[in-house]
């Protein structure tokens, strides 16, 4: 595999080993690249930290690892914080690049990059992704989907809703039993609500947790997420026991909830739930824990207002780190108030004309482009006459050829 940077009208080959320093602890060592790939993804990443923008050109014959390459990019630009455009002039191109930069995610992820990081968007019919398909993880409409129920703050039953509604059983229980036994024993009224509240927020959980695009500032909630869903089985364990004991005390679930939050001793107060022997002491420790992590939620988790999914569509856009589509699909973007991209992708370029290229290119805030191709594929062909002098017909890459 060959690359070139066009600057000014210059070419050269790329062979700047002097870069590899920036792609230490990026974790590439786990991909098996040859020189020229880690040379090309070195440059990317260099490039990135400059001002000036680049077009820079990969190419190379079937078999030379390009669409490695790719993904490989994509995953340093995923640990870099760069949002990323990755575009491709067929369905079947942008499927194979969303396919190993997904594998790459679930096998060689370390915990800094997640499927949320990325969405993928185009027709469903044509990208052939139904529910079944492991890509619906990360096809932008099953997303949205999943997610609109979170997002409904004025539903009753929303994220919100549920949220606030748990805390107050654990917090109140007592209180609340005595407005609303309907004639239960305090046990049954417990083990119902809490069993059908635990079940709901579970479900609330595990979909932000999967889909809901991360940043640095929310790092924390997506912790506590993870936390709670263990906090939530503890405490599922222990009321659910057939011989619950004091743990029905008013005395008990009438328990002061620790005021000082310090969510850097969270982590290790949970391990120390996990071994704690004693049902009594484990209860209070797992309820006031879970109590202060609901609320961090509440307090720092930011979702939006949405009540349909084109909503949600937008706000996943206007979020996530990689966005892959097709080259005509991206005309899209336009409509989107988002963070601006800051780079751009594009597979198979050699089967791209360049008046196709410029719908992508003029996004806001690209200021750098990487163009990938082969340049034995068939060219750009624009069959009508009537364009023959109009210069459409032109193949973005093969300018590149000539020099």
């Amino acid at each position: 595999m060959k690359a070139v940077e066009a600057d000014r009208s210059s070419c050269f080959q790329v062979s700047h080993f002097s870069n590899r320093i920036l792609v230490d602890g990026l974790g590439l060592e786990k991909f098996n690249l040859n020189n020229s790939q880690l040379n090309a993804v070195a440059d990317c990443v260099a490039t990135m930290d400059n001002n000036s923008s680049s077009i820079k050109l990969l190419w190379g014959p079937p078999g030379t690892g390009k669409t490695k390459t790719i993904s490989s990019i994509l995953w340093a630009m995923l640990i870099k914080g760069r949002r990323t455009l990755a575009c491709a002039p067929t369905n079947t191109a942008v499927l194979e690049i969303v396919a190993r930069i997904a594998k790459l995610i679930v096998e060689s992820s370390d915990g800094s990059v997640f499927l949320n990081d990325i969405v993928l968007f185009g027709n469903k019919k044509n990208l052939k992704i139904d529910d079944g398909n492991y890509l619906s993880k990360v096809y932008l409409n099953s997303r949205a989907e999943r997610l609109l129920p979170c997002f409904m703050s004025k539903s009753n039953t929303g994220w919100r809703h549920c949220l606030c509604s748990f805390i107050d059983l654990l917090v109140n229980s007592v209180t609340m039993y005595q407005l609303n036994n309907e004639g239960k024993t305090f046990k049954q009224y417990l083990k119902h609500d809490y069993n059908k509240l635990s079940r709901n927020l579970r479900s609330y959980l595990t979909m932000l947790y999967n889909d809901h695009p991360r940043n640095l500032e929310t790092g924390q909630s997506f912790q506590c997420m993870l936390e709670v869903l263990e906090l939530i089985k503890i405490l599922h364990a222990l009321i659910n026991v057939s011989n619950g004991g004091d743990l029905w005390s008013n005395e008990l679930l009438e328990s002061t909830i620790e005021e000082e939050v310090n969510p850097e001793l969270w982590p290790s107060q949970l391990a120390s739930i996990r071994t704690n022997s004693c049902n009594k002491s484990k209860f209070v420790a797992a309820r006031s824990l879970c109590v202060q992590e609901l609320i961090y939620l509440r307090m720092n988790l930011e979702l939006p207002d949405c009540n349909n999914t084109r909503d949600v569509q937008l706000y996943l856009l206007s979020r996530t780190r990689c966005i892959i589509c097709t080259v005509c699909s991206s005309f899209r973007l336009y409509d989107v108030p988002m963070i601006p991209l800051e780079l751009l992708i594009i597979d198979e370029a050699a089967q791209l004309k360049e008046c196709e290229t410029l719908v992508p290119l003029q996004l806001p805030g690209i200021r750098h482009v990487v163009f990938i191709g082969d340049e034995y594929q068939l060219p750009a062909l624009v069959k009508k006459t009537v364009y023959t002098g109009s210069k459409l017909s032109v193949g973005v890459v093969s300018p590149y050829n000539a020099q």
